[in-house]
Formats: structure tokens, sequence, C-alpha cells
């Protein structure tokens, strides 16, 4: 596994979401990755993981493209990617959903407004802790 250092995998697929998180990752000197609709099964993100190791990947919990609780466990339960840290933001009103992302493995899950203002905090955490195998 060849560690892509300081790059971001992002799952969002709101336009006005994007650009702020992008933006934000910049300024911290990361690079992003957006998945595409046809990368969002667990086996094309790990077919990404593979080539290009990011050390944080960001999902947004109201994607709804995307059937996330799946994949956020078979990225915890693969040697592969049990080490990178994901990170998941959603409506602070979709209590069900935030408690079914953390059931599911994510590092950390935060209604979207924290996420927003914490997300260099997040990056500077997150980002450099990967280990790979």
């Amino acid at each position: 596994m060849t560690l892509s250092s300081k790059l971001v995998l992002g799952c969002v697929k709101n336009l006005m979401l994007t650009i702020r998180i992008e933006s934000i990752v910049d300024r911290c000197g990361y690079k992003i990755h957006w998945l595409e609709n046809q990368e969002l099964t667990d086996m094309m993100i790990l077919d990404f993981i593979r080539s290009r190791t990011p050390t944080l990947i960001i999902l947004d919990l109201g994607y709804s493209d995307m059937d996330w609780k799946p994949v956020i466990r078979k990225l915890k339960s693969t040697p592969l990617s049990s080490n990178i840290p994901i990170i998941c933001f959603g409506s602070h009103k979709e209590t069900e959903k935030i408690k079914a992302a953390k059931q599911a493995g994510a590092d950390r899950v935060l209604a979207r407004s924290r996420f927003f203002s914490t997300l260099p905090e997040i990056i500077s955490k997150y980002g450099g802790n990967i280990n790979p195998s």
C-alpha cells in the first residue's frame, strides 16, 4: 500500500458543500479526490485505496446514492483500509443516521455545522494518524 500523503478522499454530492470542504482542505495543505457515482461501492473505494491511499475519508451521511453503512463496515474490517480514519457528517436532525454511522465504525461523526467549524482541526488530528500496513 502506497500512502498518498496529504490526500483526502471525499464523498459529498452537494456542490455547495464540496466547495466549502475543498477550500478548507486546500488551506490545510491537502488535496481532495471526490468519489464519482460509479465509485460508491466498497469495492470501488478499496480499488482506489490500493493505488492512492488517502490519509482521511470524509462521508456525507446525506449522500442518498450511497449505502454508506456497509461501506464503512467493509472499510473498517479490511486490513488495507482499517487504519484510514473515516469522518462522517450529516444533519443534526438525523440522529438515527449519526448513531448508525458510529455503530458502523466511523472514527468520528458530527453534525454538519460542527463538522465545518472543526474541519481544520479534524484534518490536523486525523490526517497524519494513518499507520499503513
